[in-house]
């Protein structure tokens, strides 16, 4: 008998994971704001580093933030999949399409491969549109995308 970690433990295995990468990205976005020249202006104005972070700071990271989870959707995903699959992740009384392809195994292995087909398929449809959709917002978040 298999036993599986369950939900939680797959959400804060692919969390924990996967946001050192974003952190790092929103640290430099933060870091080069911080630096700029309008945020100097208010600080000379006398405003103060809770209105500098609302008016400055989270109109600029908050693409950011958007198109990093975006883009790490799909890795998590995947990661969540592959934990399903060997057995760590999502209980199999559950849906998840790593429990599927777990389960199609069995056909495989007996010479039927259409069944791990269309799961693997939707698998990948859905990590490539992710994918996708999150290079198109991290490019019309990124003000330095048009300059050639």
């Amino acid at each position: 008998m298999r036993r599986a970690a369950g939900s939680g433990g797959v959400v804060f295995g692919v969390g924990l994971t996967h946001w050192p990468r974003l952190a790092r990205v929103l640290r430099h976005e933060a870091q080069t704001v911080a630096v700029a020249d309008f945020v100097t202006v208010s600080r000379a104005l006398g405003r103060s580093p809770l209105w500098i972070a609302r008016h400055h700071l989270a109109p600029h990271l908050l693409p950011q933030v958007v198109a990093g989870f975006v883009l790490i959707f799909p890795h998590a995903i995947l990661h969540e999949a592959g934990l399903s699959f060997i057995g760590l992740g999502i209980p199999p009384h559950l849906p998840s399409i790593g429990v599927i392809l777990s389960e199609s195994l069995r056909g495989i292995l007996a010479g039927h491969w259409w069944v791990a087909l269309f799961p693997g398929l939707g698998l990948m449809i859905v990590a490539l549109s992710f994918e996708l959709f999150g290079e198109t917002l991290r490019r019309a978040a990124d003000p330095r995308e048009g300059v050639a």
